[in-house]
C-alpha cells in the first residue's frame, strides 16, 4: 500500500507532542511494509536532515509566538477569507504546488491528511482517495475552553478564539464527512466527533499512541534532580499547567528542592525562584527524566493524549500528575501517583523525595513495548480496512 500524508510540519526531530504523534504513525506504517511519502513545512531554522521520505513545502514559522508581524497578516487574511486563523496561518500556494507535485508523481492508495488545520485540503481533488483525517485533538473543543478563559485571555483574544471554535466545528464535521477514516487518541474524542457526526461512528479508529522509544535500564543512572517536569511550553494549553505548578505548587515545596523545567517557551511564565531551573529544550527526554527523583506532570487544561505523560511512564521513574494529565492512558503502573489538588501535589512531591521510591525501569520498558505493538497492530488493522474492497471503515 502506498499512502502520501500532509502535515504542517516536519517531525522527524520530535521536538514537539504533536511531531512524535505524527511520526508514531509514520512509523507504524513503515515498519508494517507500507510505502510512504510526506509532505509539510520545514521550520524555520531547522538544518537537520529529514528521512528520504520527506518532501518539504519550504520554511514556515510554525508557533504564532515566534512568528512576528506574520501573525497579524494571518489574522487579516482569516476575517477577510472568512477562514479560521489556526487553518489560515498554514495555507501557502507553495504548499498546495509541493503536494501536488508529489501527488502526480505516483499512484496513492490513500491520502492522510494530519490535524484539523491542513482541513482546507479538503477543497483539492487532487488529493489521492480515500482520505483519512488524523485527529490530534478536538481542536473546536480546545479553543472553546480558551475562549472562555478571562485570568490568561484577553477580550479581543477571547473573541478570535471563539470565532476560531466555530469556524473549526464546521470543519471536523466536514472532516467526519468526506473520509473514510477518522484517527483519534481517546475515546473521549471518539465520543465527541461521533456526537457531530453519528454516522461517522464505525469510521473513527483510537489509537494508544506509544510515544517515543526510550533507550533500556541505564548502566548508571545520575540522580541530581529532585523534582524534574517536561513539555512544549510555547502553546497556551501546556504553558497553563507551568503557570498553575509554578504559582500554586512550587510556594508549597521546601526552597531547598532541585527543580528543572525541560522544554522550549518556559521563560514566558515567571521563575521568582532560586531553586527553580528552566534548561530549555533538552535532546534526550529520557536522559533527563531518569536523573528526576520524581517527575511531575501538572496539566491543568487540553485534550488528546500527553506525550510527557507516556515518556515519563515508559521511563519508569516515579512520577505524580494531574487526572486531567492522565487522559487517553488506561494502564496505570503502580509508580504513578495522582494528585487532584496543588496541595496534594506539593505533599506527594516532599513524600517522594525525602523518601524516595526506587524506579522500575523493567516495568516502563515492559508498558512501553506493550503499547508500541497495540499501536502498530491499530494502525495496520485501519489500513487493511481501507484496503478490503467494499469495507466502508
Amino acid at each position: 500500500m502506498r499512502v502520501l500524508m500532509i502535515s504542517y510540519v516536519m517531525p522527524h526531530r520530535m521536538t514537539t507532542g504533536a511531531e512524535v504523534c505524527t511520526q508514531n504513525y509514520i512509523d507504524a506504517i513503515i515498519n508494517v511494509g507500507h510505502e510512504l511519502d510526506l509532505v509539510a513545512y520545514t521550520r524555520v531554522g531547522d538544518r537537520s536532515l529529514p528521512p528520504a521520505y520527506c518532501h518539504s513545502a519550504g520554511e514556515w514559522h510554525i508557533e504564532t509566538d515566534l512568528a512576528g508581524p506574520l501573525a497579524y497578516l494571518w489574522l487579516g487574511r482569516a476575517y477577510l477569507t472568512g477562514s479560521a486563523y489556526v487553518t489560515t496561518k498554514f495555507q501557502s500556494q507553495r504548499f498546495v504546488r509541493a503536494v501536488r507535485q508529489v501527488a502526480s508523481r505516483t499512484r496513492y492508495d490513500c491520502t492522510i491528511i494530519d490535524h484539523t488545520q491542513l482541513g482546507w485540503f479538503l477543497d483539492y481533488d487532487f488529493l489521492p482517495r480515500p482520505l483519512i483525517f488524523s485527529a490530534h485533538n478536538v481542536e473546536s473543543r480546545l479553543y472553546a475552553d480558551q475562549a472562555v478563559d478571562t485570568k490568561r485571555n484577553n477580550v479581543v483574544k477571547r473573541s478570535v478564539l471563539a470565532r476560531d471554535a466555530r469556524l473549526l466545528e464546521r470543519l471536523e464535521a466536514k472532516f467526519l464527512r468526506e473520509c473514510r477514516q477518522t484517527w483519534v487518541l481517546t475515546r473521549t474524542e471518539k465520543e465527541t466527533f461521533a456526537a457531530v457526526a453519528p454516522d461517522s461512528l464505525d469510521r473513527i479508529h483510537v489509537f494508544d499512541l506509544p510515544g517515543k522509544a526510550l533507550a533500556g535500564s541505564p548502566g548508571q543512572r545520575q540522580v541530581d534532580l529532585d523534582v524534574g517536569i517536561l513539555g512544549g511550553w510555547l502553546w497556551d494549553v501546556n504553558r497553563r499547567g507551568l503557570e498553575w505548578f509554578m504559582s500554586q505548587v512550587v510556594p508549597l515545596l521546601p526552597a531547598s528542592f532541585r527543580i528543572h523545567i525541560a522544554g522550549n517557551g518556559a521563560k514566558a511564565v515567571p521563575n521568582p525562584y532560586p531553586n527553580v531551573v528552566y534548561e530549555g529544550f533538552v535532546e534526550s527526554a529520557v536522559e533527563f527524566l531518569r536523573r528526576c527523583r520524581v517527575v511531575v506532570v501538572p496539566t491543568v487544561s487540553g485534550a488528546g493524549v500527553q506525550i510527557k505523560t507516556i515518556e515519563g511512564i515508559s521511563a519508569g521513574v516515579p512520577m505524580v500528575i494531574t487526572p486531567i494529565g492522565l487522559r487517553g492512558i488506561s494502564e496505570i503502573p503502580h509508580y504513578v501517583s495522582i494528585a487532584e489538588t496543588a496541595e496534594e501535589m506539593a505533599r506527594l512531591i516532599r513524600e517522594r523525595v525525602s523518601s524516595p521510591m526506587a524506579p522500575d525501569f523493567e516495568a516502563g520498558a515492559s508498558w512501553a513495548s506493550s503499547r508500541w505493538s497495540a499501536f502498530t497492530k491499530s494502525v495496520q488493522g485501519a489500513l487493511s480496512a481501507i484496503q478490503s474492497p467494499g469495507h466502508s471503515a
